[in-house]
């Protein structure tokens, strides 16, 4: 296997050095590594010359993450492209274990299990992914709807690759999906073939990067519901309509709760037709009393967090 490494690099100054330690400490190397560094106005080009890691910088002005992965997608001479963003890293083993797995079987894209690391680098949580009690080399694509619904949406582009062929036949990343490209593009990939899956966490996320765009909740939502509408006709089945009427519910209950009057519109006119009667009712109720709903949802929201914590012991970075 050669790994075509994309790092799409947006005021990642900070991070962009570990993350490019950790691709060339591979015990498997990569077989190039790009990174696409896009409107940064901090030092983020001169933090990769200064890691002393042999990459090829493309600097580009898209504004734009998907478009900023497909331009690397387009240089790629491996036969696969592995993904990481430019404040995540890998273990080490991170190459090797995808390449043994796909060794095993047909897959066009692999999956990883990740820990989860605070912007302090404390771990927050461990083994983070999909509920299989197994490393897996060959999928059905109709398999991941249900372990995605169970494992709470949860998804990564670092911790994924996809053959590199696979994603030129799909066109890439679709730059008009602002948010949540990765899904969408993850799902168009796999649709009608097969995926390797590891449980072996062997990359490590980021969760609370200041200035993120994962955190700007209501956007998130509404592109997380466009993109599995666009992708629903792939993965006919209870579970993707599962996952597209609750998520049609979190998009405009993020609206209200964390967006604007536009917002929350725009999930309406999106979500309308995945509501129930009873939905209907209660954000029509909401938009009466907003303020009402927000202060619940986010309650909700921070009950839900204890019980994970609770769940889930927190350990530092060195103990991972």
């Amino acid at each position: 296997m050669k790994a075509s490494v994309v790092i799409p690099c947006h005021n990642a100054e900070r991070y962009i050095g570990e993350t490019l330690r950790s691709v060339a400490a591979q015990t498997q190397p990569a077989h190039e590594v790009f990174v696409i560094n896009d409107r940064s106005a901090d030092g983020s080009a001169e933090a990769v010359e200064a890691s002393g890691v042999p990459v090829t910088l493309l600097n580009t002005d898209f504004g734009n993450a998907a478009a900023a992965r497909n331009a690397g997608i387009e240089r790629a001479t491996g036969d696969w492209v592995a993904f990481l963003d430019a404040d995540d890293y890998w273990r080490d083993n991170h190459l090797e274990t995808a390449a043994g797995l796909l060794a095993r079987g047909d897959a066009v894209a692999f999956m990883a299990n990740r820990d989860l690391i605070d912007d302090s680098g404390a771990v927050r949580q461990q083994n983070v992914g999909l509920s299989l009690q197994d490393s897996q080399p060959s999928l059905p694509a109709d398999r991941f709807p249900g372990l995605f619904r169970g494992n709470g949406f949860y998804f990564a582009m670092s911790s994924c690759l996809m053959r590199t062929d696979r994603l030129r036949a799909i066109d890439g990343l679709d730059v008009g999906q602002v948010r949540r490209h990765d899904i969408d593009m993850w799902l168009r990939g796999i649709a009608g073939h097969t995926w390797a899956y590891s449980v072996q966490p062997t990359s490590v996320y980021r969760i609370d990067t200041p200035g993120a765009i994962s955190r700007n909740v209501s956007d998130r939502e509404y592109w997380f519901l466009r993109a599995m509408l666009k992708n629903r006709s792939a993965f006919p089945g209870p579970d993707f309509d599962a996952i597209v009427r609750l998520a049609a519910r979190r998009a405009v209950s993020a609206g209200l709760t964390d967006g604007t009057a536009t917002d929350v519109k725009r999930a309406i006119d999106l979500a309308n037709d995945e509501l129930s009667p009873t939905d209907r009712w209660v954000y029509r109720a909401a938009r009466v009393a907003p303020w009402a709903f927000a202060s619940l949802n986010r309650w909700r929201r921070r009950a839900a967090t204890r019980h994970r914590a609770a769940h889930q012991p927190l350990s530092s970075a060195s103990d991972a």
